[in-house]
């Protein structure tokens, strides 16, 4: 990992997943992390200067893309400045790394603080311990990169501010990336659905699915799942639709997807079915099945050739009540 402060890293979301930052997953768009984090932190150095700007009727290209907040705490530290780094990629501007700064009077006071965060990043994490060739301090270095597993993730150390307002003073910086998406296997567009992809983070998956759909009817807790009603999909109008996510230490990831349809005879379940199927096995491989002593259909679809498009199932159901119904689920990756 470069060792430059560049103006530009940042601190990982929750200190248990080092995928993301602050709860947002690396690979996230500009404009998407921008929203989330000013919910988390208050409104951002950028969002102030767009807002302004926009007042102006001035358009401006700020070039190089990134976030910042001063003076928020996080993890229980009040730090002095946050930076979020982002990098062009395809068409998109993804998140990529980012710096935390705690800025010292002396240098005691930078070396406390050093270690201050490394006791917090201990928690989760193994740490080295190396001296820093530029000034001969301690520094601590752990995690892994995740575009490049022979690379550490992060480091905790000092830097001596030779110019600003800070001159003189000692920052204490703990800087995650930029990590290289575009050398990276990681750059491989994971599979999503409506426009969500899987593994995304509750509240961001949230804010996507409801700018598609309109506000959530409502959040299962029990079965971690957003509920939303009489909602259409891919040229079908669905009685209501799931969207379940994984527990993962502190935060949601977004798992699965699922879509129900009611039908008044199992002639027309099967028509929901046929008609479904036949929009996919231009892309898909279809496999069918019959299941149980009704011998309803079961249809799997995956496509091999694609790693990109999710796998799915889409199935004749039969409740209680001697109703039909279909069941359409989306997994990530082929799964099925």
């Amino acid at each position: 990992m470069n060792k430059m402060i560049v103006l530009l890293m940042l601190i990982p979301s929750t200190l248990f997943a080092q995928n993301s930052i602050c709860g947002i997953n690396f690979g996230t768009s500009y404009e998407n992390a921008l929203s989330l984090l000013d919910q988390q932190f208050g409104i951002s150095l950028q969002s102030k200067f767009e807002a302004e700007q926009k007042k102006l009727g001035v358009k401006v290209e700020l070039g190089e893309k990134f976030i910042s907040y001063e003076n928020k705490n996080y993890a229980g530290i009040n730090w002095d400045n946050i930076y979020f780094h982002f990098q062009e990629m395809n068409d998109e501007t993804i998140l990529n790394g980012g710096m935390l700064l705690i800025v010292s009077n002396t240098l005691k006071e930078a070396e406390e603080n050093r270690d201050k965060i490394k006791e917090l990043m201990s928690n989760n994490y193994e740490i080295d311990e190396y001296i820093d060739e530029d000034n001969g301090l301690k520094m601590y270095v752990g995690g892994f990169d995740p575009t490049n597993p022979d690379e550490c993730g992060f480091i905790i150390e000092i830097l001596e501010s030779s110019d600003g307002k800070n001159q003189g003073k000692y920052s204490t910086s703990l800087l995650f990336g930029p990590y290289d998406y575009t050398k990276s296997a990681s750059a491989i567009k994971p599979t999503s659905i409506c426009g969500v992809k899987f593994g995304t983070i509750f509240d961001e998956a949230k804010t996507i699915l409801e700018n598609q759909f309109g506000t959530v009817n409502s959040y299962l807790q029990e079965s971690n799942e957003l509920f939303f009603m009489k909602k259409k999909h891919e040229g079908f109008m669905w009685d209501y639709l799931t969207f379940g996510f994984l527990r993962d230490g502190y935060n949601n990831y977004l798992k699965e997807a699922n879509f129900y349809k009611l039908s008044n005879s199992l002639a027309d379940a099967e028509k929901v079915c046929e008609g479904f199927i036949k929009k996919k096995k231009r892309i898909y491989e279809i496999s069918v099945f019959t299941s149980g002593e009704d011998g309803l259909k079961k249809y799997i679809g995956k496509n091999p050739k694609d790693p990109s498009l999710p796998g799915f199932t889409i199935d004749i159901i039969k409740t209680e009540k001697g109703e039909y119904g279909t069941i359409l689920s989306y997994k990530p990756f082929n799964e099925y």
